[in-house]
């Protein structure tokens, strides 16, 4: 556990972890784990609200969080990802014609960002390899109210009613500032968005950052655009989200 100096008043720790399993001496494949989480030390009750809420979310394996231990959650999570690996190749490893990659990838990283007014804010990233091509990754953002440590989720900060007119404001500002600065890159974006790029079916999805110039979204690999684009973020500015914000 290394302490770590934070922007937010909260006195912080990184738990980390580095592990390796190599599968069977007839193999180069493996179980890889990689953890990097930031999370609050301390006794007081927002800093445990704060833990074991990372906890639920940066290792959600159904097991009983309540404690907010995340080096015990961290472990844990690990631990059940080796009973999982070796369940599912350790009996055909030593079977040098069974060619499937009998790799598995499993990356987590977090980190609190500067606070704003009244929450703090929060950036997990995580890649999970299985096999194929390639793995899959994901950016989610946490907002967290600095009164209580519980989440805040995006239907609380919205008004009623908000879904349509904040989706269509998200769609506004992928053509204005992500396709458009494709198309500054020199990218045929006609060609693009009649086979595979589709800004017009971005939808409010949960992930949401506030912050000092508006509020930003995140839009995970497939959900707009294929694998290759990777995460794209939009910011919406406050001035067109005032209507909406509570």
């Amino acid at each position: 556990m290394l302490f770590a100096a934070c922007q937010n008043n909260l006195k912080t720790a990184f738990y980390t972890d580095d592990f390796s399993l190599p599968l069977h001496e007839l193999r180069q494949d493996s179980l890889e784990v990689k953890i990097n989480v930031e999370y609050p030390v301390g006794d007081d009750a927002v800093a445990f609200a704060l833990r074991k809420n990372l906890c639920d979310f940066l290792f959600d394996y159904g097991w009983d969080t309540e404690e907010g231990n995340v080096d015990s959650v961290a472990l844990c999570y690990r631990n059940s990802l080796v009973d999982e690996y070796l369940n599912e190749f350790l009996q055909s490893a030593a079977d040098t014609s069974d060619q499937r990659i009998m790799t598995w990838e499993r990356f987590v990283d977090g980190r609190f960002l500067p606070d704003w007014k009244g929450y703090y804010r929060y950036e997990a990233e995580f890649y999970d390899y299985s096999a194929g091509a390639h793995g899959q990754s994901a950016c989610v953002y946490f907002v967290f109210d600095k009164k209580d440590g519980s989440l805040v989720e995006e239907n609380e900060f919205f008004k009623e009613g908000y879904e349509a007119p904040v989706s269509e404001l998200i769609r506004k500002h992928l053509m204005s500032d992500y396709v458009a600065q494709l198309r500054a890159d020199g990218f045929d974006v006609d060609e693009l968005m009649s086979q595979s790029l589709s800004p017009a079916s971005a939808w409010v999805n949960g992930v949401f950052l506030p912050g000092p110039k508006g509020v930003s979204w995140v839009l995970q690999p497939y959900e707009i655009a294929p694998y290759s684009y990777g995460i794209i973020t939009v910011e919406v500015p406050w001035k067109e989200l005032k209507p909406w914000v509570k």
